[in-house]
């Protein structure tokens, strides 16, 4: 029996890997000779970045799931303390993400304390 879950686990890993990494692989190969400061690659970077955009105005303002159930206030102070530390951290992600992660769990943490 374990041999059996340990071969299905491995066939997903390696059968999901192996979906995600034909694209990437071909996307090397086809990319080779592209102009990163094209003006197609300065489009699609335009693009996915107003993509990113949108999606934290969706996550800030109109949040679905359980998220919709954290006040705006709690959402906001997260937001803009990640921004600030990424900012003050010489444009550091990580730190920038785990401020925010910080704050959202240390901002809803008192406001329920205080309730």
């Amino acid at each position: 029996m374990q041999d059996s879950a340990f071969a299905l686990w491995l066939t997903l890993a390696v059968a999901g890997t192996a979906a995600n990494e034909i694209w990437r692989i071909s996307g090397v190969w086809l990319s080779r000779g592209v102009d990163p400061e094209g003006p197609l690659m300065l489009w699609v970077r335009d693009i996915s970045t107003a993509l990113v955009a949108a999606l934290v105005a969706r996550l800030l303002l109109q949040p679905l799931g359980s998220l919709a159930s954290i006040t705006a206030g709690v959402r906001f102070i997260a937001f803009i303390t990640g921004i600030a530390a990424y900012l003050l951290s010489r444009r550091s992600l990580a730190i920038g993400l785990a401020s925010a992660e910080i704050a959202f769990f240390a901002a809803h943490w008192s406001l329920e304390e205080l309730r």
